[in-house]
C-alpha cells in the first residue's frame, strides 16, 4: 500500500534528526513566519505590500487561472480584485494575456512554483512587474524544501509563501517570506501569525486519523469509516465553499506541527522525494496514455508529487486504487470562473488531465516500482 500522505506514527518512532527547516529559511530569507495555511500567509503577504505601497496601488493582484479557486480568497479578503491570466502546457504564463491585464493600480503579480518545481518563465514575469511597477509575489506552496541555483523557492522575490503540511506528517503548516529590508520593515504580525500555544482537539483528532491511516491501510471500507468518525463535523473539503475552506485555514501554525517542523530534515526529504519521483517515471517512460510533467528533475527540486497528464484520468485514478496507491487525483479544483470562460481553456484542460501521484518520504522506490509496474500492466 502507498499512502497519500506522510505518516505522523511513522514519523514520531523513526525520525530523530535535528532542527534545521528554521534555519534553512532563516539562511535564505530576510524575515519568516509560522501561520496556519498558505492562504493565511498569502494574506498577511499582501497586507506588507499595501502596507509598502500606502493604497497607491489597492486595485487588483493578477493570478494565474490554473490554481485552486480557494486561493483568491486571501485577495478578496485584503479587498483587492482577483485578476486571472491564462497559461500555456508548460506552466508558464501567455505573456501578452498577463500584460494585458496589468494596469496602474495592480498591487502584484504573483507566480506559481508548480508541484514543487520552478516556475519556467519566473524571469520574465520578475521583469514584466518591474517595468510595470508593481510587485512580484511568490507562490511556493508546493516548494517549501526546493533550492534551485543555490536560492530557495519562496526567497526570490520581496514576498513569497510555502506551505509546509503538503510535504510533512502535519495539520496545518505554511511559513511567509519576507525577503528583502523595505518587506521586512513592512511586516507586522497579525491575529493569526505564529504557533498556537498548546496541542488542541484538532492536533488528537489528526494524530488519531493518521493512526487509524497506518492500521487499516489494509481495507479502504474500513479506513473510509473511521475516517469519518475522526474528522470533525465541519464541512468536509470536497463540499466547503472556497470561502469555507479559507477560513478554516485562517489561523495559527498547530502545536502539532510545530513539533513536526522542529525535527524535520530537509535534505533527507528533497533526496528521498527525488527518489521516489525517478521510481515513477521511470515505470512511466514511453507509455502512450501517461506522460510526465515534467521532462527533467532539475538539482535541487523536491518535489511535492509525481504529476502526469493522461487522455484517461478517470481510468488511471481506479487503476492505481485496485494497485494500492492512495490519494492519487486530479489537480487542482478550478474557480467557477475559470470552468466557465473559454479564455481559460488550457488551464481547464490541464485540471481535467493532470493526475498527481504520492512521492512522500516515507515510502521507497522499490514500492513504487512493484505497484508502478501492476498499474502499467493494466493501462490501455
Amino acid at each position: 500500500m502507498i499512502s497519500g500522505k506522510p505518516s505522523l506514527l511513522e514519523w514520531s518512532v523513526n525520525h530523530s534528526q535535528p532542527a534545521d527547516v528554521g534555519a534553512l529559511f532563516a539562511q535564505h530569507a530576510h524575515e519568516f513566519a509560522y501561520y496556519g495555511s498558505g492562504k493565511a500567509a498569502f494574506r498577511d503577504g499582501l497586507r506588507t505590500l499595501q502596507r509598502l505601497e500606502q493604497g497607491r496601488r489597492d486595485g487588483s493582484v493578477l493570478l494565474p487561472a490554473y490554481i485552486p479557486d480557494a486561493v483568491l480568497e486571501p485577495v478578496t479578503d485584503c479587498g483587492l480584485e482577483p485578476r486571472l491570466y491564462e497559461l500555456t502546457d508548460s506552466l508558464a504564463p501567455n505573456m501578452a494575456a498577463l500584460e494585458s491585464r496589468i494596469d496602474d493600480s495592480t498591487l502584484a503579480v504573483v507566480s506559481v512554483n508548480y508541484f514543487g518545481f520552478s516556475q519556467p518563465a519566473f524571469d520574465a514575469i520578475d521583469q514584466l512587474a518591474s517595468r510595470n511597477g508593481c510587485y512580484h509575489l511568490e507562490d511556493n506552496a508546493h516548494g517549501a524544501l526546493s533550492v534551485v541555483d543555490g536560492r530557495l523557492l519562496g526567497t526570490r522575490t520581496g514576498v513569497g509563501f510555502s506551505s509546509l503540511w503538503k510535504l510533512l506528517p502535519a495539520p496545518d503548516g505554511a511559513v511567509l517570506l519576507c525577503n528583502d529590508e523595505a518587506v521586512a520593515s513592512a511586516y507586522e504580525p497579525s491575529s493569526i501569525t505564529g504557533v498556537h500555544d498548546r496541542v488542541r482537539t484538532q492536533d488528537l483528532q489528526f494524530a488519531l486519523k493518521s493512526l487509524a491511516s497506518d492500521l487499516l491501510d489494509t481495507s479502504h471500507r474500513l479506513k473510509s469509516s473511521v475516517h469519518s468518525l475522526v474528522t470533525t463535523g465541519d464541512a468536509g473539503t470536497s463540499t466547503a465553499s472556497p470561502a469555507q475552506r479559507y477560513r478554516a485555514g485562517k489561523d495559527r501554525m498547530s502545536r502539532l506541527s510545530a513539533y513536526v517542523v522542529a525535527d524535520a530534515d530537509p535534505a533527507a526529504i528533497r533526496h528521498r522525494r527525488r527518489e521516489n519521483y525517478r521510481a515513477w517515471r521511470s515505470v512511466f517512460e514511453g507509455h502512450d496514455a501517461v506522460t510526465p510533467l515534467f521532462d527533467e528533475l532539475p538539482h535541487g527540486v523536491c518535489p511535492q508529487v509525481f504529476p502526469v497528464r493522461t487522455s484517461v484520468p478517470g481510468q488511471l485514478e481506479r487503476v492505481l486504487a485496485d494497485c494500492g496507491v492512495d490519494g492519487a487525483h486530479t489537480w487542482p479544483r478550478l474557480s467557477s470562473t475559470v470552468r466557465q470562460d473559454d479564455t481559460y481553456a488550457t488551464a481547464t484542460k490541464l485540471a481535467a488531465e493532470v493526475v498527481v501521484l504520492p512521492v512522500h518520504q516515507q515510502t521507497d522506490p522499490e514500492t513504487i516500482t512493484s505497484a508502478g509496474l501492476e498499474v502499467v500492466s493494466r493501462l490501455p
